[in-house]
């Protein structure tokens, strides 16, 4: 579509994730012995615009999870808003269901990611998303809403290595697809996931860069 309106197509890059990084030290605990369950993980910061709030009504819906885990920042805090999720949570009985984990350091955030099998981003119309592409670093399946940068940059609108959802009950939905899926379907679903994750790794943003720096100097000294 860009290329319509300006005449030609735009270098697009992403931010850089350490996606081999991460990858590699969940592969490692994996095969040392740390093994996945049903859990849910989502990241995000905890403030009312990152609509943290749908994940105990989605939970509610569901059948397979054993557990939800918030991992959430306090940066900006807000009190009141941490307040209603813990509220929405026992309002709905999900108290043994969700647990909010708040400023984890990063090697404990992995080590959670590396035990749990679907990340569920509820944000809609993100720019990016790079929790999600973390999260698929470290073989979680994501689950996203049908929108903005987790559907159109990472997901690239296909159902490849995660889903997309548009409502609440098609989020529960999706998750439970995923984690009543055979052993080797999920298995499969995460290695693709790991793969596409690569394509975001600091390596690929840092040849992007020199690429559009030397195209820029390219076109100074042409002119």
């Amino acid at each position: 579509m860009a290329q319509r309106y300006i005449g030609f197509k735009p270098l697009v890059i992403h931010p850089p994730v350490d996606s081999v990084k991460i990858s590699s030290i969940t592969r490692a605990w994996n095969k040392g012995g740390l093994k996945r369950d049903n859990i849910v993980t989502t990241i995000g910061r905890i403030a009312p615009g990152k609509y943290l709030d749908a994940i105990p009504f989605i939970a509610a819906k569901t059948r397979s999870v054993k557990k939800f885990i918030i991992i959430g920042s306090t940066q900006h805090m807000f009190p009141d808003y941490l307040s209603h999720l813990h509220k929405t949570i026992h309002q709905l009985g999900l108290k043994d269901k969700i647990v909010i984990l708040t400023d984890l350091p990063f090697e404990k955030k992995i080590k959670l990611m590396a035990m749990s099998r679907v990340y569920l981003h509820v944000m809609p119309n993100e720019h990016f998303g790079i929790a999600v592409v973390e999260a698929m670093a470290a073989g979680l399946v994501p689950v996203v809403h049908r929108s903005g940068g987790p559907w159109i940059d990472i997901l690239q609108r296909r159902h490849e290595y995660g889903l997309s959802y548009s409502t609440l009950e098609d989020a529960a939905y999706a998750i439970d697809e995923i984690l009543m899926a055979e052993e080797w379907f999920i298995d499969e679903l995460s290695a693709r996931a790991r793969e596409a994750a690569i394509r975001f790794d600091e390596h690929i943003f840092n040849r992007k860069m020199r690429k559009l720096i030397e195209l820029r100097l390219e076109d100074k000294y042409n002119n």
